[in-house]
């Protein structure tokens, strides 16, 4: 159900692949299960510190909660409106510890 989505984000990710916001997104979407890995299983798929990884997302303008935030956004749109899921699944799905949570989050993304 979440594949064809996952395949389309792939697919816009890999297009620009200069950039390495645009890597660290590929390699997001490459390492969900579907849940969304954390910073530090990222992190060691580059070859920098932690401190350099968070320093070049800085210079494009990002950051890796960004990017993540991002990926959970249109992945959360995708999944409601798909109407498979229940809310408290798609939280769970996302890392969210409760379903009010994830909500919240739902929230300020309708607010940007």
């Amino acid at each position: 159900m979440v594949l064809p989505k996952f395949i389309s984000m792939l697919n816009q990710s890999t297009e620009n692949s200069q950039e390495f916001s645009k890597k660290v997104k590929l390699i997001v979407l490459q390492m969900c299960h579907p849940e969304v890995p954390i910073f530090q299983q990222v992190h060691k798929q580059f070859a920098c510190s932690g401190r350099t990884f968070q320093r070049q997302l800085k210079l494009e303008g990002t950051t890796f909660r960004n990017i993540v935030n991002e990926i959970k956004e249109e992945l959360s749109y995708y999944l409601s409106n798909e109407k498979h899921l229940k809310t408290k699944d798609i939280a769970y799905i996302f890392g969210y510890p409760e379903p009010s949570a994830y909500l919240h989050a739902l929230k300020i993304w309708k607010r940007h």
